[in-house]
């Protein structure tokens, strides 16, 4: 389950296995785009029916990172001043992450889900992060 306080409208989420966006959040339900693509279908659900959507090298692409040709065997992924790399480990992938600004880098290492990808974006540069699911 998502924490409530980390949904905001445009997260992306899973819902009955299938990649959706929230356009609308209520006090005990939000709505869900479930067709993204032509016409759109919307859905009322509770916020326990929600699921977060892993960060892997596929969604990464997906968000416009960009795979570093100079780490061909690594997963480490750039997009305008962030850097991203994820390793994975059996079933599960670990994100180090970080921003580069002015010769500085931080680095954070943790699990990251695409809709906190999306609010560090969003808080970071105070523009949406593209998403589109191929």
């Amino acid at each position: 389950m998502i924490p409530v306080n980390e949904l905001r409208k445009g997260s992306w989420v899973k819902h009955n296995g299938a990649n959706v966006y929230v356009t609308q959040i209520m006090w005990n339900r939000l709505e869900v785009a479930l067709n993204v693509t032509g016409d759109k279908q919307y859905q009322e659900c509770k916020y326990d029916n929600l699921q977060p959507i892993i960060l892997t090298p596929e969604v990464m692409k997906d968000c416009g990172f960009i795979k570093h040709e100079l780490f061909p065997h690594r997963n480490v992924f750039y997009h305008k001043h962030f850097f991203f790399t994820i390793n994975i480990i059996g079933t599960s992938y670990e994100v180090s992450y970080g921003l580069i600004a002015e010769s500085i880098a931080m680095i954070y290492q943790k699990n990251l889900f695409l809709h906190q990808l999306q609010n560090l974006y969003f808080s970071l540069t105070g523009e949406e992060l593209g998403v589109s699911f191929s």
